[in-house]
């Protein structure tokens, strides 16, 4: 046939030639009817992030398909497999692999048999990220972090505070110094997954590191002089500067022993109720 007869009814007459003697020729004809055959097409490979759905909207049919199928996946399909342009919701079994779709279009009336098409779908695992939880630590201590990174993910970095990543912000398991000027404050770091392969954007977690301040004891007393025979060295400490009076007072005494002749010197320690250790 001609495509224009297609999806059209065709008349063709048979005619017996002239025969010889007095008889007429005579015709006949044969009716044929020409069905469009079906076509589908299931739309142009996609690749998804793991959590995501993902709608099937080039789908397209044309000749005499009238209605289609979905089939294929473990996922499912909304509003149902009989939609054209439907929405493919993976299963959590899919993460990380390729889903292929079939779409067959529905066996028409007369001759044309169904057709079929397929899809691919990708499911790319999605970067997950633990910044870690810190205890507080003081001023001048190294904060040892512990950074994981995983999914798609492979590698992070350090963001946030003004000291030190050492070796380099890009380590997971770096370790970070606290600037002075951090002294007494809240250290909010941010470990950021790398943009890993495929459509899945990178990920953030966040910590925060209590900084605590160091504290700055007295001895008062100092530059005592006491003879060989003297029985003992009366000293007193405070615990911060100003406290020279009440509960904060911490007395001692020194003995000196007849070796002790000289000059001697005496370091009072303090550690605070954060742990933290001066003298």
């Amino acid at each position: 046939p001609d495509p224009s007869e297609i999806g059209s009814v065709v008349i063709l007459t048979i005619t017996s030639d002239d025969p010889t003697g007095p008889c007429d020729p005579v015709s006949d004809q044969i009716r044929i009817t020409i069905n469009k055959a079906p076509e589908g097409f299931a739309g142009i490979d996609k690749t998804i992030c793991e959590g995501e759905s993902v709608l099937i909207g080039d789908a397209t049919t044309g000749g005499g398909t009238t209605s289609v199928t979905w089939t294929g996946g473990s996922g499912t399909f909304s509003p149902n497999t009989t939609t054209l342009n439907a929405t493919y919701i993976p299963d959590a079994s899919e993460v990380g692999t390729t889903v292929t779709l079939t779409i067959t279009t529905n066996d028409p009336a007369g001759p044309c048999t169904a057709v079929s098409d397929q899809i691919d779908i990708t499911i790319d695992q999605a970067p997950t990220v633990d910044a870690g939880i810190y205890a507080p630590v003081c001023i001048g201590d190294t904060v040892q972090l512990n950074g994981v990174v995983g999914g798609s993910a492979t590698s992070g970095s350090w963001t946030g505070g003004v000291g030190v990543f050492i070796p380099d912000r890009n380590t997971l398991n770096a370790r970070y110094i606290a600037s002075s000027a951090e002294d007494g404050t809240n250290v909010l770091l941010t470990l950021t997954t790398n943009d890993p392969t495929g459509v899945c954007d990178a990920i953030s977690d966040q910590s925060i590191i209590r900084v605590n301040s160091l504290p700055n004891p007295r001895l008062v007393g100092l530059d005592v002089a006491y003879q060989i025979d003297d029985p003992s060295v009366n000293l007193t400490g405070f615990p911060e500067p100003g406290n020279f009076s009440g509960p904060g007072i911490i007395g001692a005494t020194f003995i000196p022993a007849v070796a002790d002749t000289g000059t001697h010197t005496i370091r009072y320690t303090h550690t605070d109720g954060n742990g933290c250790t001066n003298y």
